[in-house]
This record gives structure tokens, sequence and C-alpha cells, in this order.
């Protein structure tokens, strides 16, 4: 893909062979962070996924980067903010 030339259907393709991949591995790719929202049994922000993260395995996600996007990319939007413990939309 890198070095050939850039079509509607070489990108379509090249597009869902990642869709194929993630969705073969993303048990694998995301298993620390289900793992980690299943025992605490609530949501958590990006910031305490983060902390999380750092302070357990010395690893920073990133996961204040993160962005949802559609395939196109005119569009962007952030993932839903989340709740505080008393079920309040944080700001």
């Amino acid at each position: 893909m890198l070095n050939a030339k850039k079509t509607r259907k070489s990108v379509g393709a090249a597009l869902n062979a990642i869709d194929s991949y993630l969705a073969k591995r993303s048990g694998i790719l995301f298993k620390a962070v289900l793992d980690h929202l299943r025992d605490v049994g609530e949501a958590r922000s990006a910031t305490e996924l983060d902390e999380h993260f750092k302070r357990n395995f010395n690893v920073r996600r990133r996961f204040l980067r993160l962005r949802i996007s559609g395939r196109s990319g005119a569009s962007s939007e952030r993932p839903p903010r989340p709740c505080s413990s008393r079920g309040e939309a944080t700001s």
C-alpha cells in the first residue's frame, strides 16, 4: 500500500484488512483495559485509565488522545463524557 497507487479500491481493501485484523484480535489488544473495567465494575474516565496503567504497569496508554472517527475522515467526535461516582456527567 505504501509504494502503490492509492485508489478507492486499494484503500478500501486496506481498511477492510485492518477492520478484520482488529475484529479478530480485539480481545487480545484491549484485554488489559477490559479486564480492569470488569474488575472495577463501572465506567472510568480516560484520566483514570491513564493513571491506573501508569501506576500499576508503568505504561501510559494516553487514553486522553483517543478519538472516534468515521472512515471518511470527515467526522471526528469525542467519546461520551464519563460520569462521576454519583452518576453526574463530568465537565
